[in-house]
């Protein structure tokens, strides 16, 4: 792994113990990156020679943060919401790191020195509650604290979790259908003919939109009109991920499949696949547009103060191709 995750606490809040023990920077030709020895583990610096040896020196600088026993009451949480996001980083896609360590953050945050024994679920509650959300996101809030706490459990970095019984609150149950006649008010604002490609086909077969924007060639099933991802490639990851399709997605999909037969086949005029972020732009700009017709219609108006509030709520960076990058304030209020 090139990047390593930053921790959420700061310096001033860890305890010191010995020094690092060093070995020096070594290059490894099978991987084609620099790592360092510490403590008998093996640090991946990246493949750049200077930047490993910045790192090599900003770790030699670095207190180490003192050792806990799985039964030591004295664990910061903040340590184990570290060794979780660690692992996270890894083993699951930035996204998913990205939210973990928003949340995370947020509740370290406030209680910067929480301790295992201390911690328990009204401090998890009293945090959700504190902010102006669905019961979905105050779901999502508590559950990543959970989730990073029974992680830390089941590696024996604990013995037990404080917020094993924490009851979660329901999610509200989406419900939103874009019913036909308002689908055709969007196409209406795609002026590019390939965007409407890829709008067209995911509405009709109702597909994850990240399904649509990773598919190629070697997913379709001309024969039984359908793509197939293999498990691998599907969430989850167990079992293959099967979309059937229309009779004009599969137009769609035939007419782009032979234009481009490697890499996705969706893509812009200049040939470039599309993009979430990209898409996501799009659909920011077609929501405002739409909605402030639909405003202007009924003769209603929201103050910027209250747009400024809801914006101040929401998370202030985003993720350009897998790196952790700060929205602009107009892009955090038209999401508001």
């Amino acid at each position: 792994m090139s990047q390593t995750h930053a921790s959420l606490l700061d310096p001033s809040h860890l305890e010191v113990r010995k020094c690092h023990t060093f070995s020096g920077p070594f290059y490894r030709k099978a991987h084609c990156r620099w790592y360092v020895e510490i403590s008998g583990k093996q640090i991946n610096l990246g493949p750049d020679q200077n930047e490993a040896f910045q790192k090599y020196h900003e770790l030699m600088a670095s207190p180490e943060p003192a050792s806990y026993r799985p039964d030591d009451p004295a664990q910061p949480v903040a340590m184990l919401c570290d060794q979780f996001l660690q692992w996270v980083q890894t083993h699951r896609a930035h996204p998913t790191y990205e939210a973990y360590r928003y949340r995370l953050q947020r509740f370290i945050d406030l209680y910067p020195q929480l301790t295992v024994e201390e911690l328990r679920p009204f401090h998890v509650q009293q945090w959700a509650d504190s902010f102006d959300f669905s019961k979905t996101s105050r779901r999502n809030y508590m559950r990543s604290l959970k989730t990073c706490l029974r992680w830390c459990c089941k590696q024996g970095h604990i013995d037990r979790s404080p917020l094993e019984h924490m009851d979660l609150p329901t999610a509200d149950r989406k419900e939103v259908y874009v019913p036909p006649d308002e689908f055709a008010q969007i196409l209406q604002h795609l002026k590019d003919p390939n965007l409407r490609d890829l709008f067209a086909t995911t509405y009709e077969v109702g597909c994850r939109p990240q399904e649509s924007l990773r598919l190629e060639r070697r997913h379709v099933d001309v024969d039984h009109q359908r793509w197939v991802f293999p498990s691998s490639e599907s969430k989850g990851k167990t079992v293959p991920r099967i979309v059937y399709l229309t009779n004009q997605a599969m137009e769609i999909t035939r007419k782009l499949m032979l234009q481009y037969p490697t890499g996705a086949i969706f893509r812009s005029s200049r040939g470039n696949p599309w993009t979430p972020d990209t898409v996501n732009s799009v659909v920011d700009r077609i929501r405002l547009s739409m909605s402030k017709a639909e405003m202007e219609q009924r003769g209603e108006t929201i103050s910027d103060e209250e747009i400024d509030r809801v914006a101040k709520a929401l998370n202030p960076h985003g993720s350009v191709k897998g790196k952790k990058v700060e929205r602009s304030k107009w892009q955090l209020r038209a999401q508001a």
